[in-house]
């Protein structure tokens, strides 16, 4: 996660697309793991101004972030919105290294099987010849499925970066496809023009069309698109 970044307009695409998608598909628990690194952590108060189209209570949520500089603040996302659902750190703020991926993505349910897990990796998916925490290598998406039910989704950021979103999306399908049996993973995404997209994953493919239906709904308030 880019701490120098909280607050902007990718920021409140992220928090104004989850506080909707959990309150829609009525999960408990909004778990978040950070993936934070020790690169391009210091946070920045000229981060650029919020410019997507978010309701008036993620806008002043998003000025909180970026005026206060606190990650902590986002644990408060569901007593500013209607949401009622509560927030939750995995791995609280501890860092992510290429040493400890085994660990840093264990326990993922804590207590509760259905949630919606948000992963915000500095830049998204692996590429070829990858690696680190800024990246979610595909060979974690089976040790983190199977720690969550039939009912709960995963989220993950995926930054732009020089190449179309619907073609990164297809990249990221193959990816997925490569896992040993598929890893029986389905998948969907949703994105704000070429500045930030969420790839939505679920082991049940009856979850991921419900999503489907929720993004359609969601994108009728701003200019956004979906990839199946």
């Amino acid at each position: 996660m880019r701490l120098r970044q909280l607050g902007d307009s990718n920021d409140a695409f992220k928090w104004d697309y989850h506080d909707y998608l959990i309150t829609k598909m009525r999960y408990p628990l909004f778990n978040i793991c950070l993936m934070l690194t020790t690169d391009g952590h210091k946070m920045s108060k000229d981060a650029l101004k919020n410019v997507y189209p978010a309701r008036d209570e993620i806008n002043q949520f998003c000025d909180h972030l970026r005026n206060h500089q606190s990650l902590k603040t986002i644990k408060t996302l569901s007593k500013r919105t209607p949401g009622a659902y509560k927030v939750k750190f995995h791995q609280d703020l501890n860092y992510l290294h290429t040493n400890n991926r085994t660990k840093y993505f264990s326990d993922i349910a804590g207590g509760e099987k259905n949630q919606m897990l948000l992963l915000t990796p500095s830049i998204g998916f692996q590429k070829k010849n990858t690696r680190g925490g800024k990246f979610l290598q595909y060979n974690d998406l089976p040790r983190l499925v199977s720690q969550i039910s039939d009912r709960s989704i995963i989220s993950v950021c995926q930054h732009y970066r020089e190449t179309p979103f619907a073609d990164e999306f297809t990249n990221i399908k193959k990816g997925i496809f490569a896992l040993p049996e598929n890893a029986g993973i389905h998948a969907t995404a949703i994105y704000w023009y070429n500045m930030m997209m969420f790839v939505i994953l679920s082991k049940n493919e009856r979850t991921i069309r419900k999503v489907r239906m929720v993004n359609k709904k969601f994108m009728t308030y701003n200019q956004l698109n979906a990839l199946h």
